[in-house]
């Protein structure tokens, strides 16, 4: 179920921009008895530079993490063995049920703990009130979730129109940094945006400053 890497082998030697704030110290241990070159603790990397510096490689091919990766699946749903929904005494003790699908079919493998990184992309917070959708909000085709390509191949969606951007999370205020960006080159857009809370301070970092 593993996929070969078309990434180049690992040089230890070789400088890596990873700070220390992004690195686990389980993994940190890993890559140190192999004489890993640790990056300065102040960088500030960018996600690709995370995922192709960090993740892979050097984590992802260290042998004691490779033999366990299991690539091209998707996890479908995650239980407590031998209890239902309805049952919570000692739900806790028992150890989880991970049912996910491959290209061979459905699969169940039982963990001990379950890291869920699957954030919220694909369950992107309704724009009305209770956590509800507005009226419409399921079947417009006006709504766009996430962060659309506003000055690429999404462009003519915006050029010539209002818009509203709707949400005070890192989705929204990119969207509305692509926007002022189009909106210097292309006057014909007009864009408001409403938050839900009061501000952006909850943002990681300094907000509209980052």
């Amino acid at each position: 179920m593993r996929t070969k890497s078309s990434h180049p082998p690992f040089d230890p030697t070789a400088p890596n921009p990873i700070p220390k704030i992004n690195i686990d110290d389980a993994a940190r241990r890993l890559l140190d008895d192999l004489g890993w070159n640790a990056p300065p603790p102040d960088g500030v990397p960018t996600g690709r530079e995370i995922v192709e510096d960090y993740l892979r490689p050097p984590l992802s091919c260290l042998p004691s993490i490779a033999a366990n990766l299991k690539l091209g699946t998707a996890v479908t749903a995650i239980s407590r063995q031998g209890f239902d929904k309805a049952s919570s005494s000692g739900r806790k003790d028992a150890p989880f049920v991970v049912r996910y699908d491959d290209a061979e079919g459905e699969h169940e493998v039982l963990a001990r703990a379950v890291i869920d990184a699957s954030g919220t992309w694909t369950h992107p917070n309704p724009m009305g009130i209770n956590g509800l959708p507005v009226t419409v909000e399921r079947t417009s085709s006006r709504i766009s979730y996430g962060i659309p390509d506003v000055a690429g191949i999404r462009r003519s969606d915006f050029v010539g129109k209002r818009t509203l951007v709707v949400g005070s999370g890192h989705s929204a205020i990119n969207v509305a940094l692509a926007l002022l960006e189009l909106r210097r080159v292309i006057l014909l857009l007009r864009f408001f945006w409403a938050l839900r809370h009061h501000g952006v301070a909850r943002l990681l970092g300094g907000g509209l400053n980052d």
